[in-house]
Order: C-alpha cells, then structure tokens, then sequence
C-alpha cells in the first residue's frame, strides 16, 4: 500500500523524495516504513534515527503541530529555501501530511519540494489529504487485521495448551479399599500451572500430587507437563524417601526453567490399609487432614521451601494418619474439598 501510493504522488507531483512514517501499534514513536527519492542512495536510508540536523528538526516540529489535529504541515513555509544544504545531499522533507483516522495520528507523509522548484498548490495539498485520508482509513483496518490475527493465533496456542493440561490429569482414580478419593481442577484462565495427579505405586498404596506453576499461560503449562512427567517418572523408585525424591524435582527444576519460575509441590504417599500418610510439601497451600472428633484440621505443610529457587534444598517428611472417617482434602480457592479419604 505505501509503495504504490509513493509512487503514485512521485508520479503525479514530481517531487525530489516522498517518505511514508509510521507509529507501532500502540506506540507514539514513528519509524521510517517507506522512503523514495531522485537521489542516489537515497532509498537506502532505513531509519528515523539516521536523520540529523534540519531534517530531524523538521520532522520533530511537525510532529509536534499534527498532533495537535492540523492536518499538514509545511517547513519551511513555502518560497523558503534551505542555503545551508549541500549540493549531493537528499532532497529535504519539507511538506508533512498527517496520516490519520478520526483523531488518532497513525503517522504522517512527508514530501520534499518538486523538482520544478514551484511551491505545492491548494490543489496539491487536496489531492494529498484525500490520499491521506483514505491511507488512514487502510492503516487502521490493517492495525485491527493484525491485531486479530495475534489473537487467533494466541487462541491456538492456548486452546492447545489447555489440552495438554487436561490430559494431564488422571481419568480415572485409585480404587483402594476403604478410601473414596474425588478430583477436581477449575484453572483461573484458559491455561496455567495449576496441577494434580493421583496414582497407585502399588496396589494398597496410593501417591498423589498437588502443584502450581508461578504464572499464568503457556509457560506455566508447559512446565506443569515436565513437573507430571517427574512425579510419575521417579516417585515409584523414590516412595520411601520422599524428600529426597523433592530435592531432585528441585535441582531439575533449576536446570531447565528460567529463574522467575518456580513450583510449589506437594507429593504425598498413603497406605490405604493403614492409614500411614507420608508427605512432603515444598511451599504449597497446606492440604488439610481432618479427624473424627477433631474440631480443627491438622496443616500438612512439613517440607521445606517452592521448589526450583534454591539450590542443595534439604526436605524434610511428615507423617499423619487417616483414620476411618476421616477426611483430607485440599481447597486453595474456596468451596468444596477436591479430594478425600474415607
């Protein structure tokens, strides 16, 4: 769209340089998008900052007065000429066009004065605004054309992430005698780190996972899938020491993620005929394990700090007992418990 208007304008006013300057989406600095001119190497230029002197100078003012709603701007005011420049040197941007819609400034055209030396006429400066105009009008539905075309593509990659979340989660849970267990995940946004596993080590002995990823989106995601993917994978050959188990999710973690990311875990192994709970909870939101006949829940938050900040964390292990009818769960946004034993 700016090199066929460019070439159009060189073509019908015959100036000595055309230049088409835009703002980022969102952004109020211009950058250069377009540049033609008579002189040689001129169209090499590729950046406003290269600009020094009157031409910066120029643009800088006339920035300054479109943005107050003129629609152009003339420097230096017309039968002006510019003593100081040298021979070879590009032709000076003297004649600046706001490129807008509606009040928002999306940029401007700039015009050096034509190569028959004749000062732009009221005609001219008609001709230009109309161009302008309808430049305004096509910046702007190519501004929202990218800006959904961002968004589809955000979408994608979140829808798939969330299922690769999903599919995390167990779908089907332990059947161990004498317990019941229930599960449920409700992420705050389409996709994040929020994690839960459950899982028999061997028949009688239940594991079970709770985390979160710091962060929200894709990253967390995809660091939730590598925590799953270690709990699962070393849990069974480290069920009798969990915190050792802990340390080495630790050390893995500050490996392989960046450190603003960290993990706050808790992996805990029951014995369904006893009651023995074993666990180990690096800085999650305690679960809760109530008793029969107890008033208040008993905090499972024996463990050690989040995991993937510090290196050489030592973890130490608790130990509870769920006796019959009992109940332990773990809510970290309120409402119903999301698992329990009975």
């Amino acid at each position: 769209m700016l090199g066929r208007a460019g070439e159009a304008i060189m073509a019908a006013l015959h100036p000595g340089r055309v230049a088409f300057l835009l703002r980022e989406p969102g952004g109020q600095a211009l950058s250069l998008a377009w540049i033609r001119g008579t002189a040689a190497g001129d169209e090499a230029v590729e950046a406003v900052a290269t600009w020094a002197g009157r031409e910066r100078d120029a643009l800088d003012h006339a920035l300054e007065r479109l943005r107050e709603g003129r629609p152009w701007v003339e420097i230096p005011p017309a039968g002006m000429t510019d003593a100081h420049a040298a021979p070879a040197a590009p032709a000076a941007l003297e004649l600046f066009v706001a490129l807008r819609e509606g009040r928002e400034l999306f940029g401007c055209m700039a015009l050096a004065a034509k190569l028959s030396e004749e000062p732009f006429s009221r005609e001219d400066r008609e001709l230009l605004q109309v161009v302008a105009t309808q430049m305004g009008l096509s910046l702007r539905n190519a501004e929202l054309l990218e800006v959904a075309r961002r968004e589809a593509e955000h979408a994608r990659d979140l829808e798939i992430a969330r299922h690769v979340q999903q599919g995390l989660f167990p779908i089907e849970l332990p059947r161990a005698s004498g317990c019941e267990f229930a599960a449920a995940c409700r992420p705050a946004r389409e996709v994040g780190g929020d994690y839960y596993d459950l899982f028999e080590v061997e028949p009688g002995r239940v594991a079970f996972a709770l985390g979160d990823v710091s962060g929200k989106g894709v990253g967390p995601s995809v660091v939730t899938a590598g925590v799953h993917a270690l709990v699962r994978s070393l849990l069974p050959r480290n069920a009798e020491d969990l915190p050792a188990l802990m340390a080495e999710i630790n050390e893995h973690l500050l490996r392989s993620t960046s450190p603003a990311m960290f993990v706050t875990l808790f992996v805990g192994v029951l014995d369904a005929a006893s009651g023995r709970l074993r666990y180990v909870n690096a800085g999650h939101v305690p679960p809760a394990l109530l008793s029969v006949g107890c008033d208040a829940p008993l905090a499972l938050d024996r463990g050690g700090p989040v995991a993937g900040i510090l290196p050489g964390v030592r973890y130490e292990e608790g130990e509870a007992r769920l006796d019959p009818g009992g109940r332990a769960y773990s809510v970290e946004a309120g409402g119903l418990p999301s698992a329990r034993g009975d």
